[in-house]
């Protein structure tokens, strides 16, 4: 007989356990660079301090019968402009989807996502994304979630000695935002030929 599990929403005394779900699920995929997951933990733990609280961030955690806590996952609710589709200004993301691996192949993952799917349908949302591994794709499929066309362009390489404490700001709880770096100058006035039609960018 298996041990039972309960699903239940994270809170702000569990962000320790966030944190290490985060650090294991990049250790799983060969990032192991030390100094770069412990400027990560310390980072994530301060940014948690203040989305939680704010709503921003909103987690779920697998534990067992005994309050030891298996699995998790999380969802950032983030400000962004609406689409004819979906009216409200705002957009959900699913992350830091991990499984202890003494407790995994067991159906977990596809309960907390089932939750966390559910929770959205529930707020009003009109779609929830995510980014996979290749391991967890074919639960994602499952589910429904089908690629997208996003893309990335990589700016700088990490510095894995900055610490969250370094850097003036913080979360603007009121707006929802996040503001942990400081503002970029104003980029310079560009002319452009009224005969080009710059490509649009969801």
């Amino acid at each position: 007989m298996q041990e039972e599990i309960v699903i239940r929403e994270a809170q702000a005394t569990d962000i320790a356990e966030i944190v290490r779900h985060r650090r294991r699920m990049h250790e799983d995929i060969g990032e192991l660079d030390a100094r770069a997951l412990d400027a990560m933990q310390a980072s994530t733990s301060t940014f948690l301090e203040q989305a939680i609280p704010a709503g921003i961030f909103r987690g779920w955690l697998a534990q067992t019968s005994a309050g030891h806590v298996v699995a998790g996952g999380g969802m950032m609710i983030v400000p962004w402009l609406s689409r004819p589709a979906d009216p409200k200004p705002r957009r959900a993301w699913i992350l830091n989807v991990y499984t202890d691996p003494e407790y995994r192949r067991r159906g977990i993952p596809r309960r907390l996502m089932q939750t966390m799917i559910e929770w959205c349908r529930q707020a009003g949302f009109q779609s929830v994304s995510l980014h996979s591994s290749d391991e967890g794709r074919p639960l994602y499929e499952s589910l429904g979630f089908k690629a997208t066309e996003e893309m990335k362009l990589v700016l700088r390489a990490v510095k894995a000695s900055w610490s969250p404490r370094s850097e003036e700001g913080s979360l603007r709880t009121g707006q929802g935002a996040l503001d942990l770096m400081p503002a970029p100058a104003p980029a310079p006035a560009r002319r452009y030929n009224k005969q080009a039609s710059p490509a649009l960018v969801r």
